[in-house]
């Protein structure tokens, strides 16, 4: 049952068509790639509409310069089939501190712990605690630091500046962080590292690593013309250990998210649900 409920909530978060939030955007993209904005739809009012997908949040909410549009995709985004699932998560959070009294669990985290190398919640609080005490002075050091970025940003933009690190602030200023005090530009990086070299490099390291050779499959079966369908051979035997399919862009269709399943094939005669190495 909790399993069942459990997966519901993720179906409700990821199964299009998506919530879309319409974010006013000043004729200056507020810091926005015009690659980025390209790749927007545009509302009758001259407004931009922003879908709550990864490929646009994340973009937005670390390029972004303007707090209202930040704060704006924060709520929508943390508030995703808030009506949809808010009955479901309070009724799986019941339904699992049953189960683990019933299997004599002081709670649902030790039940889940329980087969893992923490063993219990005390372990793992205990663990946090001296990881929070060694790391204290050096986050304090980091928050000041972002502090005094957002002081100075807010300064030169004309805005309020509050003294506090938002949950919209966070995204944005580590990026800050990254181009102000390591002097990393993300947009010259990426000249250098296009698809298909970084997508060949990947693919050879697992094969050096992992003994295998990765052969694609000509004319895969598949949702969309790019996606690549690879057979998985051991580099000694070749022999062919399972296939994977790769599709490197954001779709609907089967997700628009990073995944890694594995699938299970329906064999037509006779009727069987098989459960093959192919991945997606």
């Amino acid at each position: 049952m909790t399993s069942k409920k459990r997966g519901r909530e993720t179906v409700n978060v990821n199964e299009p068509p998506h919530p879309v939030h319409n974010v006013c955007v000043r004729p200056l993209p507020g810091g926005l790639a015009e690659s980025y904005m390209r790749g927007l739809e545009k509302a009758d009012d001259g407004r931009y509409k922003v879908s709550l997908e990864y490929p646009q949040y994340y973009p937005l909410m670390k390029r972004c310069f303007i707090p209202e549009t930040r704060r704006k995709m924060e709520a929508a985004f943390q508030s995703r089939c808030k009506e949809e699932n808010t009955s479901i998560l309070e009724r799986l959070i019941s339904l699992r501190a049953k189960m683990a009294e019933l299997l004599g669990f002081r709670t649902h985290a030790d039940y889940v712990l329980e087969m893992n190398m923490a063993r219990n919640t005390r372990n793992v609080s205990r663990f946090l605690d001296a990881f929070h005490e060694k790391l204290k002075l050096v986050g304090e050091q980091e928050r000041c630091y972002i502090l005094e970025l957002k002081r100075r940003e807010c300064g030169e933009r004309g805005y309020e500046f509050d003294g506090q690190i938002h949950a919209w602030d966070l995204p944005y200023y580590m990026n800050r962080v990254e181009q102000v005090k390591f002097s990393v530009d993300k947009d010259k990086l990426i000249e250098y590292f296009p698809l298909e070299v970084v997508t060949e490099g990947l693919l050879g390291i697992y094969q050096d690593l992992l003994g295998l050779t990765f052969q694609p499959v000509p004319k895969p079966h598949a949702w969309h013309p790019d996606v690549r369908l690879f057979s998985a051979r051991d580099a000694a035997s070749g022999e062919e250990i399972g296939q994977f399919y790769l599709d490197l862009h954001p779709r609907c269709v089967p997700v628009s998210s990073c995944v890694l399943f594995r699938l299970w094939i329906l064999k037509p005669s006779p009727p069987t649900l098989q459960r093959n190495n192919v991945y997606y």
